[in-house]
């Protein structure tokens, strides 16, 4: 079971395009953090060049050039601390899609990348000659991207492709699992953000003191922000479906409107009648 709960992370709407499979993008480093999210789509991502850090519900991976990793639909994963020349590839994969391009194939394939569950060590680093050889067909690829008839079967043969450099790889990249008290206090938290934080520290068993410092240190902020931010997160999604600005704060489990207010506009810069007239139908991390 996952430690960070899909419904907890921030859900992604992907805007693909109508009549794809899925999509590609190039990502680069843009000076922010993601927040833990998830999404319908399965996703791999191959990384060029940099350095950066991927956080799922379980394990944390340090990733640097050749780094090749699989996240399957509604698994909670955010990218930090990434330096100033970090550049991967991101593809999505609609289900229905991956599970047509796995048909008939590698039945190790079709075990590992449709796993209800997945394996907790999803990320390897691919030699030199597989990282050029694999970023060039997406390059090519990538100038397809709205043309459904060449792109689908393109995107099919990328995915076997990467499968391919990933499966024949030497090993799996390093990993470190989060100390099980962060681990555990992030779930609890993500379940119950309407909760007190001096429950947390007995439940976990660590002082608060001692919880905070190691919190901080693996997830990259407070108990507090991240208590915040999952707050922020059930405001949005209550919201989404049509209950009150007053009603979603109360309910996430902020003490007024007017903290909500300032919570919210210190998240966005922008207070929540205005995100709600200005959000886009759909949003990309």
């Amino acid at each position: 079971m996952l430690d960070v709960p899909a419904q907890a992370a921030c859900r992604d709407r992907l805007r693909l395009h109508k009549g794809q499979n899925g999509g590609l993008y190039f990502h680069h480093y843009d000076g922010k953090d993601w927040p833990f999210h998830c999404h319908d789509e399965f996703e791999f991502n191959l990384v060029l060049r940099g350095m950066a850090r991927y956080e799922t519900a379980r394990l944390t991976y340090e990733l640097s050039p050749g780094a090749l990793i699989w996240l399957h639909p509604e698994q909670p994963h955010r990218l930090v601390r990434q330096s100033r020349d970090f550049r991967m590839w991101v593809v999505v994969i609609r289900p229905r899609a991956l599970r047509s391009c796995l048909a008939g194939g590698d039945a190790l394939a079709r075990r590992r990348l449709l796993a209800s569950d997945p394996p907790e060590h999803a990320c390897r680093l691919i030699g030199a000659a597989a990282l050029a050889e694999l970023d060039h067909l997406l390059r090519l690829l990538a100038r397809q991207h709205s043309q459904p008839a060449a792109f689908n079967p393109g995107l099919g043969f990328a995915l076997h492709a990467a499968w391919q450099a990933w499966s024949t790889a030497s090993g799996p990249a390093g990993a470190a699992g989060l100390h099980p008290a962060v681990a555990e206090a992030s779930r609890i938290i993500s379940a119950q953000p309407a909760l007190a934080l001096g429950g947390i520290d007995r439940r976990v068993g660590l002082s608060r003191s001692r919880l905070s410092r190691l919190f901080s240190a693996q997830l990259g902020e407070t108990l507090l922000a991240f208590r915040e931010r999952q707050r922020l997160e059930g405001c949005r999604r209550r919201l989404d479906d049509g209950a009150t600005a007053l009603a979603a704060a109360l309910e996430a489990g902020f003490g007024s409107y007017a903290q909500f207010h300032r919570a919210f506009t210190r998240a966005h810069g922008q207070g929540p009648r205005r995100w709600l007239a200005d959000r886009p139908a759909g949003h990309w991390h």
